[in-house]
């Protein structure tokens, strides 16, 4: 792996700004939580425009957890968060897809968070060799709780497609799909910091949900 970054801090900031308005953070409150704040990071999500209701969508095994308490979400922009009224729509591994109205929600609080329009999405996925797609998430291992607040820290990854190793369908299940599913390079110990940042790249848990996008940017400085 190159021990130079592949793109400039100027480019990376540009996507990170296009993208975090999209992106909010997911909390689950159990029944019966007495614990103070209540609740915990639970995953990541991101805000669709069907036909101009506000939708979120994230991954089924985050979405299940609805049956079992309340699930609210934080948009871009505020401090707060709140409960996600709709009752998820899921279709569950290997598409593992879930999706909910917060039309109500959407505009009772103050903040800066955009819906992903359907022109956005492609057609189909046919990258170029070596491209770079984006994800802007949430790692359970960066949300905290901390006097009286949930506390929780978004991290921002260029990442490159890999082969699927044959070792993953070993693995405890749900397995991958090859026909379905793509693999994507994430290795905390070759990871390079961009933006000034610091430290270990965290693990992807509480990540799940993030939407992928495609740069183009291999594609555009051909």
């Amino acid at each position: 792996m190159s021990s130079q970054q592949p793109l400039s801090d100027a480019d990376a900031q540009a996507v990170a700004e296009f993208v975090e308005p999209y992106t909010c953070a997911i909390q689950f409150i159990p029944r019966n939580d007495t614990r103070d704040p209540p609740g915990r990071h639970h995953g990541t999500g991101w805000l669709f425009d069907n036909d101009g209701e506000p939708c979120i969508v994230t991954c089924e095994h985050v979405s299940r957890w609805q049956k079992h308490g309340v699930l609210g979400y934080s948009c871009f922009g505020t401090e707060y968060g709140i409960s996600i009224e709709g009752k998820f729509v899921e279709v569950p591994h290997p598409v593992d897809a879930a999706v909910a109205t917060v039309k109500r929600s959407f505009t009772e609080i103050s903040h800066q968070g955009k819906c992903v329009a359907s022109s956005m999405f492609g057609i189909g996925h046919a990258p170029v060799q070596g491209e770079l797609f984006y994800a802007y998430g949430f790692p359970g291992a960066d949300a905290k709780q901390l006097f009286g607040t949930q506390v929780v820290v978004g991290t921002s990854v260029f990442l490159r497609l890999v082969e699927l190793d044959e070792a993953v369908f070993q693995e405890e299940p749900p397995h991958p799909d090859p026909a379905l599913h793509m693999s994507l390079a994430w290795q905390p110990e070759y990871a390079l910091p961009m933006l000034g940042t610091t430290g270990t790249l965290s693990l992807p848990n509480g990540m799940s949900g993030s939407l992928l996008w495609n740069t183009r940017y291999e594609e555009v400085t051909l």
